[in-house]
């Protein structure tokens, strides 16, 4: 599978969805992984450690949309990707459906697979303030990515 990391651009995010060592585990998995350029860099992680670690790095959001099974990112699609989403696209990321329900539509028109992050967390009670249950939710998710990449492929 095709995995891209794209930058958060919601004013005042720091973080990325995924660290260098995640992406490792990721490639040794079998999938192909594409950084935006600078991704990483607010939250401490370089392109450089990122193509160490087996990842492509791609300009621009555009490019990681047209060229990936699946995209991620910390928050909520923004009006600028709704256009770049595509059908069958998979989606991982915040959502918060009751609070933009222009992007949930935006999703829904494009037929895009997404998963909404934070709900999940919610639902099961998870204290995401905690470091160690953070460690254990990014845990999660390279298990759903594994999961999807075996549905896919």
């Amino acid at each position: 599978m095709k995995i891209g990391i794209l930058k958060d651009i919601k004013k005042g995010e720091y973080r990325v969805i995924a660290t260098p060592c995640e992406v490792a585990t990721l490639i040794e998995d079998g999938n192909e992984v594409f950084v935006q350029h600078d991704a990483g860099s607010r939250a401490g992680f370089e392109d450089a450690e990122y193509a160490e670690a087996g990842a492509v790095i791609l300009e621009t959001k555009e490019e990681i949309y047209a060229t990936c099974d699946m995209v991620a990112k910390v928050k909520e699609i923004e009006p600028c990707e709704y256009d770049l989403l595509r059908e069958n696209q998979i989606i991982y990321t915040c959502i918060h459906p009751a609070a933009h329900p222009e992007e949930l539509q935006a999703l829904l028109d494009h037929k895009v697979i997404a998963f909404t992050a934070e709900d999940t967390a919610m639902v099961a009670g998870i204290d995401l303030t905690d470091p160690a249950v953070v460690r254990d939710a990014m845990k999660v998710f390279d298990a759903t990515i594994y999961e999807l990449a075996d549905c896919i492929s």
